[in-house]
């Protein structure tokens, strides 16, 4: 059930089909300067049957909270909360308690905070295009460490306005997320990896403290 009256889309939707179950409450004002304030309860996500992934055996199910404000997507500030969050891969899964992520989007600058008690915090200050970013930032890494990340050989694109930010790192207890995604490694708790990135001169800047790292090629 929903509305769509004055340029308000007001809703409660409950979707239950074999691969995917959720709830969706909130709504979105389009007027003025934008606003979205919905939670969603994912309680199924079938991932390979909806295309999201080409491993067999793979499910999400999670709960969270959009709270932004901006008309347009880099200009947004608010927040994202996910209240748990259980990724299962085969015999193999992943449970993430809580994940806040602060956003503020602004013409010169952009703040992103990733926090999760479980996980650790990510910190990204300055100019960020997210059509680039994670290429950008994966070939820069994998000069570093050519053995763990596969980066995949694309022409390089013109960037209207490349990717310039400094970035801070600080880990908890990473192993059974990595142990799906990247098993040969292992890294403890109190790891810090920080630096910066120039999209404009590619120019990648990394520090990194760590009491251990094990990696097994």
């Amino acid at each position: 059930e929903g509305s769509f009256i004055d340029n308000v889309f007001i809703a409660k939707i409950d979707v239950k089909d074999d691969y995917l179950n959720l709830v969706y409450d909130g709504f979105i004002d389009f007027n003025g300067n934008q606003h979205m304030d919905f939670s969603i309860d994912l309680t199924k996500a079938i991932l390979y049957n909806l295309g999201f992934t080409k491993v067999d055996s793979t499910a999400l199910n999670s709960k969270f909270h959009v709270n932004l404000f901006g008309k347009e997507a880099n200009a947004m500030k608010g927040q994202i909360t996910m209240d748990g969050m259980v990724y299962q891969e085969g015999n193999r899964t992943i449970d993430v308690p809580r994940l806040v992520i602060d956003v503020k989007r602004g013409v010169n600058q952009d703040e992103f905070t990733v926090n999760s008690g479980e996980l650790g915090t990510l910190s990204l200050v300055g100019k960020i295009d997210f059509n680039t970013l994670i290429d950008d930032f994966t070939a820069q890494f994998d000069k570093v460490f050519p053995s763990i990340i596969e980066t995949k050989k694309a022409v390089k694109k013109k960037k209207t306005t490349p990717s310039h930010f400094d970035y801070s790192i600080s880990t908890n207890n990473l192993n059974g997320f990595l142990s799906i995604f990247v098993p040969d490694l292992k890294i403890e708790p109190e790891t810090k990896l920080f630096g910066s990135y120039d999209g404009r001169t590619e120019d990648f800047k990394m520090t990194l403290i760590s009491p251990k790292i094990d990696y097994q090629d």
